[in-house]
């Protein structure tokens, strides 16, 4: 079985089909001697198995490239000897926490990598096997690496910093507009000028409505 009985706890907030079947499939393979664990390397996303005290019993190629260490010098161990103390006190009480849950988990999380010897962030689905009398024996986890992703959202995100702090401070009167007139952004020095802060005039609309009304009153 997979999961304790009587267990009414909420479902996951979320669910990836991948990560999820694949570690029912190898779950079930787990408890059945199925032929399944004789492929694991074809799969290319990193899988690794965890028994009850979080010790590694199996990890594809995927999962090796990825940590940089072999399944020979790693299985029966928790990591303790590769990755640093603060990431695998936080794994082993993550494991613990997902084991007394009783519920499969996903969940963005921190992998060590002595492959790229830096810290990687990886979108991580983990699996609880229990025996008949509900008793913890395997913890399946398949991780997909999302480093690069994060960076580049990340990076995105300091351009468009960058980009709002240039118009906002710039000493030449701006305006940004979105293509439905929207008003984006104006400048310090816009409203300056004009009296007019980004409340006041929210669509071109509005601004030339100002501006007419500004050289019409200039007129009279």
């Amino acid at each position: 079985m997979t999961s304790p009985p009587n267990n009414d706890g909420p479902s996951p907030s979320r669910r990836q089909p991948l990560p999820e079947q694949l570690s029912r499939e190898v779950g079930a393979a787990l408890l059945t001697g199925g032929h399944l664990l004789d492929i694991v390397d074809m799969i290319p996303v990193m899988l690794f198995v965890k028994d009850a005290n979080s010790r590694i019993v199996l990890m594809n190629r995927a999962c090796e490239e990825a940590w940089g260490i072999a399944l020979s010098h790693i299985r029966g161990t928790d990591g303790s000897q590769h990755f640093p103390p603060e990431r695998v006190a936080a794994y082993l009480a993550k494991d613990q926490e997902i084991f007394a849950g009783g519920l499969p988990v996903d969940f963005d999380e921190a992998f060590w990598s002595v492959t790229h010897g830096e810290l990687r962030y990886g979108y991580t689905y983990k699996r609880p096997i229990y025996d008949a009398a509900g008793k913890p024996l395997y913890l399946v986890c398949v991780t997909i690496d999302i480093t690069e992703r994060r960076r580049y959202r990340n990076a995105l995100h300091d351009s468009e910093t960058r980009l709002r702090d240039s118009i906002l401070n710039s000493p030449i009167p701006n305006l940004m507009h979105a293509e439905d007139g929207a008003v984006l952004m104006i400048s310090k020095a816009w409203t300056d000028i004009t009296g007019y802060r980004l409340e006041d005039i929210p669509t071109i609309d509005d601004w030339v409505e100002k501006a007419l009304d500004s050289h019409v009153k200039c007129n009279t």
